[in-house]
């Protein structure tokens, strides 16, 4: 669940949307009511351990409004992120089946699920706000384009909807994942802060008394094993040229923004009954101050 990958990729760049974002950070008396943002994830993970995740967001705050699309792509040995604020139509979803296409980015993918139905939470909500997530796939069939490189295989899509401002999202460190078996999968978001919250979904099924690491989610019954990991994405946002931008800084102190996210593609094993499934798993680590 990166919620705020927009907002820290766009700060990065020195771009139109970058420079309305220095704008409007000075500005420290927005209102939380004033802040939209629904942003699409969708990935696809292959046998033999290729990548891709996109990303389709659309941003409303004070002043500005924004979209942007990106992918990242992991192809063995080789990682490539690009993005754009010409995004094109945001994904489509009907029945069980979801389609995106990005010109601009030269990539495109469907992702067709027949067996786990969409998952929909209300994970926090605070007056008139709120963040609301909704798992569209636990588990699709993906297959995706960008460039010339196909890719198909195991593939997850969600959107998230933002109505308040991310700083009073009550988070310090976030722990998101998802992991596919054969006939399988698994939902993880854990955060801990003023508000701590921890859902586990097995096969779109909430799952009680579990335990959520960087390398490990554990319920009464079954043991998801994370190893060989591959990096995806990793940076602390102070250590950009974001942190050099007058205002956001001191903007980012103010509100406890994303400050370091680490997101990984891992081998996964799923054990239970005697029985191991092995998969794949794309999940991260990201941290607030």
């Amino acid at each position: 669940m990166p919620i705020l990958c927009l907002t820290r990729t766009a700060l990065m760049i020195d771009n139109p949307l970058s420079r309305r974002l220095k704008k409007g950070a000075a500005d420290e008396g927005a209102s939380a009511e004033r802040f939209q943002l629904e942003k699409w994830y969708a990935d696809c993970v292959s046998d033999r351990g290729e990548a891709l995740i996109a990303y389709w967001a659309k941003l409303r705050w004070r002043r500005l409004s924004a979209r942007y699309a990106s992918v990242i792509l992991h192809d063995g040995g080789r990682l490539c992120e690009r993005s754009t604020l010409r995004p094109g139509q945001a994904p489509r979803f009907a029945g069980n089946l979801l389609e995106w296409s990005c010109p601009a980015l030269e990539a495109s993918g469907t992702w067709k699920s027949d067996f786990q139905p969409p998952i929909h939470r209300v994970l926090y909500r605070q007056g008139e706000g709120m963040l609301e997530w909704r798992c569209l796939q636990p588990l699709a069939e993906a297959s995706v384009r960008c460039g010339g490189r196909q890719i198909r295989g195991s593939g997850y899509t969600e959107v998230l909807t933002l109505t308040l401002a991310p700083w009073e999202l009550p988070i310090e460190e976030l722990r998101w994942g998802r992991a596919h078996f054969p006939g399988h999968s698994a939902v993880w978001i854990d955060w801990t802060g003023l508000v701590p919250t921890r859902l586990v979904l097995l096969n779109a099924k909430e799952i009680n008394g579990v335990e959520v690491t960087d390398s490990l989610v554990s319920t009464p019954r079954t043991v998801i094993r994370l190893a060989d990991r591959r990096v995806l994405r990793e940076g602390a946002i102070a250590g950009t040229s974001a942190g050099s931008i007058p205002g956001v800084r001191q903007a980012l102190s103010k509100a406890g923004l994303l400050i370091d996210e680490h997101k990984w593609l891992s081998s996964a094993t799923l054990e239970e009954g005697g029985v191991t499934l092995h998969g794949n798993a794309i999940h991260e680590v990201v941290k607030w101050r």
